[in-house]
């Protein structure tokens, strides 16, 4: 089984979709996303393109490639 393993989206859709890209150029089997998927943080500015919603778009029409681990700036509510 081949493991694509990335993390730290950060809610950026052009950050996600890039993963994607190479995941699928990969012809992995699995993607594991190490956290940090959808929030920034709360001292940090956010930038122009930050579209959590467009993110958990992306992800879940892959849900069933997806393993994911929640990072320090993921909250409960993520999860849901």
């Amino acid at each position: 089984m081949k493991y694509f393993v990335a993390s730290d989206i950060h809610g950026y859709p052009e950050y996600c979709e890039k993963i994607l890209m190479a995941y699928d150029r990969e012809q992995a089997d699995r993607l594991i996303l190490l956290g940090d998927l959808l929030y920034f943080g709360p001292r940090n500015p956010l930038g122009s393109t930050y579209d959590p919603k467009g993110v958990i778009s992306l992800l879940n029409a892959r849900k069933d490639d997806l393993l994911c681990v929640r990072g320090n700036c993921d909250s409960d509510v993520d999860q849901m």
